[in-house]
C-alpha cells in the first residue's frame, strides 16, 4: 500500500497511543532517535489505512494524505464527459479523509 499515513517526527512524543489502537499487526513501530527521543514509524506495506492512529494521536503527529482534490477533479471530468462514471464506496475509514 502506498504511504497514506504520515508521521510528523517533530510532533511525535513516542507515547504509543497510535500503536496500541492499530488493528494491523506490525504496521506501527516505535523507534528511538539518536537524540534519545522515541517516535512512531508507519510501515506502508503493513498499514491498512484505517485511520485509527490518526484519531488516537493526542499531539497531532499523525495525519493522512487527502485525496479530496483528486476526487473533485474526477467529478468535474465526469460532469463534462460521459467517459467517467463516479461511484462512492463508503468504509469506516472515510471519516479520516473528511
Amino acid at each position: 500500500m502506498s504511504e497514506i499515513i504520515i508521521v510528523k517526527p517533530e510532533k511525535c512524543v513516542g507515547c504509543n497511543a497510535c500503536v496500541r489502537e492499530c488493528p494491523a499487526p506490525e504496521a506501527n513501530m516505535t523507534k528511538q532517535l539518536e537524540d534519545g527521543r522515541f517516535i512512531t514509524m508507519v510501515n506502508p506495506d503493513k498499514c491498512i489505512a484505517c485511520g485509527a492512529c490518526v484519531y488516537q494521536c493526542p499531539f497531532g503527529a499523525i495525519t493522512d494524505k487527502s485525496f479530496i482534490l483528486d476526487v473533485i477533479d474526477i467529478i468535474k471530468k465526469s460532469e463534462n464527459n460521459t467517459k467517467y462514471k463516479v461511484y462512492a464506496v463508503v468504509a469506516p475509514s472515510i471519516s479520516s479523509q473528511f
